[in-house]
C-alpha cells in the first residue's frame, strides 16, 4: 500500500509540474535512461515522417500497413532477443477493488499472435530481468503498440493526426492498476519418490523459482522425470544427490523409477 500511495504522490507532482511546461516533444524517442533502465536500449524506432513524445511515455506516430506490420516484427523480435527471465504479455486478473489497485499474473508468451491485445489492435509486452525492489517484489516493464485511425492530438496550438502509439511503463499499466504478480503453483512428489527424500521440494511455488531436493548418494540408481524430462542430479556440499529446475507456469509432478 505505501508503494501504491508513493505512486499516486509522484503522480500527481508529475502532473503539476507538466501543467507548466508541455508534456510534448516533437521527433524524439522514449529517454535513453528509461530504456537503459528496463534492458532495451536498442528497442526499434519506427521509420516514421514525424514523432510525437509525450509525458516521457508515449510515442505518437504514423505508418503504413506495410510499414506497421514490418515494424511490429521487428520490435517483437529485439524484445524477444533481450532473454528477459520473463517475457510474456497480461494473463488473468488477479484480484482488483472497485477497478483500482488491479493485479494480474505474469503470462509467459513468444510467439507474436500470443501477445495481441484482447480488444482493439495492437499487442501488449510484460518482460522483468527478475530484479526486485525494496519488497522483494519482481520489477516489471509494460510495453504496449495501440493501432487506430483518424486519431488527433493538439499540443502547442498544433493538431497531430496519427495511427499509431507505443506506451512504455514500469511496474503497473496505469496509476493504480495494471500491476503484475507471479502465479504459484503446487509441487507434486510421486509415491515412489517420497520414502527416498532426504530434502523434499517445496509443496508450492512462483513461476520461475528454483526448485530443489536431494536423496541420498546411495539412491543413485533411480532416475527422476518431470513428465517426459529426466533430471540429472549433482553431489552437494553435504555429499547428497540434489536435483533442481525451474518451476514453470503449470503444476509440476516429479517421478521417479528404478534404473534398469
Amino acid at each position: 500500500m505505501k508503494k501504491l500511495l508513493l505512486a499516486l504522490i509522484l503522480s500527481l507532482l508529475a502532473v503539476a509540474f507538466t501543467s507548466c511546461t508541455s508534456p510534448y516533444k516533437e521527433n524524439e524517442w522514449f529517454p535513453e535512461e528509461k530504456l537503459s533502465e528496463a534492458g532495451i536500449q536498442n528497442l526499434p524506432v519506427p521509420e516514421a515522417k514525424k514523432l510525437v513524445l509525450a509525458n516521457d511515455s508515449t510515442v505518437y506516430f504514423t505508418l503504413k500497413n506495410a510499414e506497421y506490420e514490418s515494424y511490429i516484427s521487428s520490435f517483437h523480435e529485439y524484445l524477444k532477443s533481450c532473454n528477459f527471465k520473463y517475457f510474456g504479455t497480461r494473463g488473468d486478473q488477479k484480484a482488483t477493488l472497485a477497478g483500482l489497485f488491479t493485479t494480474y499474473y505474469f503470462k509467459p508468451a513468444s510467439e507474436l499472435s500470443e501477445f495481441k491485445l484482447e480488444y482493439g489492435s495492437g499487442y501488449h509486452f510484460v518482460f522483468s530481468s527478475g530484479e526486485t525492489d525494496e519488497d522483494g517484489d519482481i520489477v516489471f516493464y509494460i510495453l504496449g503498440i495501440r493501432r487506430d485511425t483518424g486519431k488527433t492530438i493538439e499540443y502547442d496550438g498544433k493538431l497531430f493526426s496519427y495511427n499509431t502509439e507505443i506506451y512504455f511503463k514500469k511496474g503497473s499499466d496505469a496509476l493504480l492498476s495494471g500491476h503484475y504478480v507471479l502465479e504459484s503453483h503446487s509441487v507434486i512428489s510421486s509415491g515412489d519418490l517420497i520414502p527416498k527424500l532426504l530434502v523434499s521440494p517445496k509443496s508450492e511455488a512462483l513461476f520461475g523459482e528454483k526448485i530443489t531436493f536431494a536423496v541420498s548418494a546411495e539412491e543413485s540408481d533411480i532416475k527422476v522425470f518431470i513428465k517426459d524430462t529426466e533430471l540429472l542430479p549433482s553431489l552437494n556440499s553435504v555429499g547428497l544427490l540434489e536435483y533442481s529446475f525451474d518451476m514453470p507456469n503449470e503444476p509440476v509432478y516429479i517421478n521417479c523409477t528404478n534404473a534398469q
